[in-house]
This record gives structure tokens, C-alpha cells and sequence, in this order.
């Protein structure tokens, strides 16, 4: 008889709420093996990976053994490559800010001034299609224009940011992995929606300026001028969104 240790991700869902199942299988030989499996779980709680484990005694050691075993262990992507696996897990928890911002400069090279704007725009729209919010990182009203703190940070330093000149610099991740930011956005719920406002968002406003867009974001009425005017760099809220025009 043999062991086979099977480390699942929590589930995530596909835009229709189909399950996507991953998960990593190592065949348990001695002590070793399961110091092995402990570093492994160590890994993933230190980048907050949320997974559950199962230990099946099998006839043989193979997956094919194991589907057999039970039925649960089928329609599943097994990695049997740590590192491997470590790089999916990574890239199919939560939506961030920066997934969206990295997809839309691997569409388009942008600068980093428009590139807040057009992940504010995306943002707005499938919150206007959805009711709820495309991530989780809240925007702020800096100076010109809705922000996220989280994007701002990682460019800051590298280029001049957030000033009208911006359109002199442009960002590329052509030298970024493509692979995994992809991969994310087809994994997380509403995936292949949220690519598509993106795509269609980039494409619109390919034309204009980050000066062009930083005028749309100030008009009255919008989001962007409500939050303003309670003060510089107030979050920009659920309700401040619903009470506001759509940036156009």
C-alpha cells in the first residue's frame, strides 16, 4: 500500500461558477517526505495561500490510483513541481489592483498617469455591470485623478508619476511575466469580463491623452470631484460611486 499527500487551493470559480480545481500530489515514501510536505504548507501560509490537505492510502502510486480511490480526486490539475505549484498558487487568490494594471499594460504600453485613470475606468464599469467592486483596493482622490496606493508605490521612483507631463514617459511590462497575470484574471470569478472591459477600455481611450483623461475624472459630478471636495486624497467609497456620474 501506498501514501499520496494531495495539497488543494480553495476553490476558485470561472465567470459561469464552474469550480477550477488545482492541486499538488507527492507520493509519501518516509519521514522525509512529510518534513517535506510541512515546509510546503509553511510556504504557502507565508504567502497567505488558502489550501486544505488530504493523506489517501492507495494500491499504487499513481493518480490514476487515486481517482480510483474516490471519485472526488478527479477533474482535478495536478502539479507534482513545488515551485510549480507555488507559482499558480500565488496567482489565483484575490484579484489585486496591480493584476488589472499589469493586464492593461501588456494590452497597451501606457503612461503611469493614464494608467490610473484607465484602471479607475475599468473599476467603474464593471462595478456599474456587477453591483460590487472588481478588487478589493480602494481608490483615493490625489490630485489628478483616482488612485490606488498600491500601483502608485510599486512606479514610483522609476518614473516621474502623477503629473500632466506623464504622457512623456511610458510603461511597458514587456520585460514581466505574461503568463501568470493571465492566467489569474482566467481564474478568478468574472475573469473573462473583467478582461473584456479592459480590452474595450484600452481600446476607447487609446487616443487620449493622460491631460485628456485627468479632465474627464474632474468633471463635476464625477467620483473623483465628490471625494475631492471633502478633502484631498479622501477614498473614494461605495457610496460616494453610487452617488456619482460615470467617468465617460
Amino acid at each position: 500500500m501506498v501514501k499520496q499527500y494531495i495539497l488543494f487551493l480553495e476553490n476558485a470559480e470561472t465567470e459561469d461558477h464552474s469550480e477550477v480545481r488545482i492541486a499538488f500530489h507527492k507520493t509519501i515514501e518516509s519521514k522525509k517526505d512529510m518534513d517535506l510536505i510541512k515546509g510546503y504548507k509553511e510556504k504557502l501560509q507565508s504567502f497567505d495561500v488558502k489550501y486544505y490537505s488530504h493523506l489517501v492510502t492507495t494500491s499504487k502510486a499513481t493518480l490514476s490510483s487515486l481517482k480510483e480511490k474516490d471519485d472526488f480526486f478527479e477533474n482535478v490539475h495536478y502539479y507534482s513541481d513545488f515551485q510549480e505549484f507555488l507559482t499558480i498558487a500565488k496567482h489565483t487568490s484575490i484579484l489585486k489592483a496591480m493584476d488589472v494594471a499589469r493586464y492593461i499594460l501588456l494590452l497597451k504600453p501606457t503612461s503611469p498617469l493614464k494608467l490610473q485613470k484607465l484602471l479607475y475606468i475599468c473599476y467603474e464599469r464593471f462595478y456599474e455591470k456587477k453591483g460590487h467592486f472588481m478588487f478589493n483596493d480602494r481608490f483615493l482622490a490625489y490630485e489628478y485623478g483616482p488612485v490606488v496606493e498600491d500601483v502608485y508605490q510599486n512606479y514610483k521612483g522609476r518614473r516621474d508619476i502623477l503629473k500632466l507631463e506623464d504622457d512623456k514617459t511610458i510603461y511597458s511590462i514587456t520585460n514581466e511575466s505574461f503568463n501568470p497575470i493571465v492566467y489569474r484574471l482566467s481564474r478568478v470569478s468574472y475573469g473573462e469580463e473583467i478582461k473584456k472591459i479592459v480590452k474595450e477600455t484600452v481600446e476607447y481611450y487609446s487616443k487620449y491623452s493622460a491631460g485628456d483623461m485627468v479632465r474627464k475624472t474632474h468633471e463635476l459630478g464625477t467620483a473623483w470631484s465628490i471625494a475631492n471636495n471633502k478633502g484631498r486624497n479622501t477614498e473614494i467609497t461605495e457610496d460616494i460611486i453610487l452617488k456619482a456620474k460615470p467617468t465617460k
